[in-house]
């Protein structure tokens, strides 16, 4: 039993909400879209330290040195058509089937689950269950838990709600991984095939080792945020919630390091993890604060401000030429979700949060500059109509085309109030596949995960 015959599984609260926040007749094909795992996986590379093509050969060496893995020929892999600094790895030709025998069954977490059919391996924290006779070097099945029931160790079979997912080979035993001095981190489960037929790269494989600084695991709408926000070298620009900063980095080298990037969260730790991504990627031209966007800019008069080039917030209005706002949200959009059990409440609060990041973002962006608004969600209530309230809210706001242009338009034809046709056309959503892919597109370009865009042009 695979990922495509098994329903949705979240919670009836969820569901009524999305009735209300996406066209009745697309909620059955987005529910469908949203439990499988998009097939291809896409790579940022940092264009200060390897090219496209360096990029693609390391990627094949990677994929032909774990060539014994494959049953059949290599996945394809390209460099995008339109986006010059992505890497596409595409799917197995073939998917997993249970193999194992009985007792050979390990349960995962619905979060490993997810990972997993993305390409990941598992890791130590995300196993559930394990049989006691499991071995290193035994083959398994991966299972992942539905319902948020397995008990942390069990050992007997499991009776909650599962579903089949990929086969492995066990790397770590049932006493490593549970006992009282347990392994906490580490690949427990190298994943040899998935039901999503979503590639894995080999595990513990010095070249990808080597490529981890090179190469960013990152969704292809995220990078195409950065594309569409185009900073230029020597602009100022607020990466307003930055954490934990691959949006960030991409800004740094789209600037050629050259400028100013202030990248704030109002959370300490991932404001740490901002700096080492930062310093990974060699992205020197960025300055990261623990600080509430919300609170970052003070009205002339009131205090004495630094300006954006030179110390931390809060900030003076018209502080920068470009604002990049990827504001916290529902995350409905992530694939797959194999669960969600979300509150209604924690869905309905997203909206005011980010209305509240908006206004900062336009106080502190300048005359003639730009904001670029994104979720990783896919109800009009955090999308579309944010964007109606912007316009409403401040006249001097327009939507600019966004580039490249790949994806679908705002509200996949549904009417928004407040919105013309013309204005939806020029927000980008990611959906369920179109049936026909434009031109100049690659068939990746639809099978993402949920996301939105849209991108305004502050008028003096």
């Amino acid at each position: 039993m695979g990922p495509e015959s098994v329903p949705l599984y979240h919670s009836s609260g969820v569901v009524e909400y999305l009735k209300s926040n996406i066209s009745s007749d697309s909620l059955p094909d987005y529910l469908e879209w949203l439990y499988k795992a998009p097939k291809y996986t896409t790579y940022r590379l940092n264009n200060r330290t390897i090219s496209a093509d360096e990029a693609k050969t390391k990627l094949k060496s990677v994929l032909e040195d774990g060539e014994h893995t494959y049953s059949e020929s290599l996945p394809d892999l390209f460099v995008h058509p339109l986006i010059r600094d992505v890497i596409v790895l595409g799917p197995r030709k073939t998917p997993a089937v249970q193999s194992a025998p009985y007792g050979k069954d390990v349960i995962v977490d619905s979060i490993c689950g997810a990972a997993v059919l993305r390409g990941a391996h598992v890791y130590a924290p995300g196993v559930l269950g394990m049989p006691a006779g499991i071995k290193k070097g035994d083959e398994v099945n991966i299972l992942a838990d539905l319902e948020a029931g397995c008990r942390k160790g069990l050992k007997m079979e499991y009776a909650g709600k599962i579903v089949f997912i990929a086969k492995g080979i066990s790397l770590m035993t049932r006493k490593e991984l549970f006992a009282d001095n347990c392994i906490t981190s580490g690949i427990a489960i190298e994943v040899k095939s998935t039901t999503s037929c979503c590639t894995c790269l080999p595990a513990n494989n010095p070249l990808v080792d080597d490529l981890s600084s090179m190469l960013l695991l990152q969704n292809l709408p995220s990078v195409i945020c950065g594309w569409a926000l185009n900073p230029q070298p020597g602009q100022i620009v607020l990466d307003a919630c930055a954490a934990p900063g691959n949006k960030t980095t991409h800004l740094a080298s789209l600037m050629n390091n050259q400028g100013t990037i202030v990248a704030l969260d109002k959370t300490p730790s991932k404001v740490n993890l901002i700096k080492k991504n930062c310093e990974k990627r060699g992205a020197s031209n960025v300055q990261a604060y623990a600080f509430d966007t919300t609170k970052a800019v003070v009205e002339c008069g009131d205090i004495v401000v630094k300006c954006a080039q030179s110390g931390p917030p809060p900030y003076s209005p018209n502080s920068f030429d470009k604002v990049l706002l990827d504001a916290p949200c529902s995350a409905l959009g992530q694939r797959p979700q194999l669960a969600n059990w979300t509150s209604v409440s924690q869905l309905k609060s997203y909206p005011a949060l980010q209305r509240k990041l908006f206004k900062s973002a336009y106080s502190l962006v300048r005359n003639g500059g730009q904001i670029l608004y994104s979720t990783c969600t896919i109800t009009l209530a955090e999308n579309e109509e944010i964007v109606s309230w912007a316009l409403e809210s401040f006249p001097n706001l327009s939507l600019q085309e966004l580039s490249p242009r790949v994806g679908g338009c705002g509200g996949k034809g549904w009417p928004v109030k407040g919105l013309t046709p013309e204005q939806q056309a020029k927000l980008l959503r990611f959906g369920p596949p179109m049936a026909e892919i434009p031109d100049g597109c690659a068939p990746c370009d639809t099978d993402t995960v949920g996301f939105f865009i849209a991108l305004f042009h502050k008028n003096g």
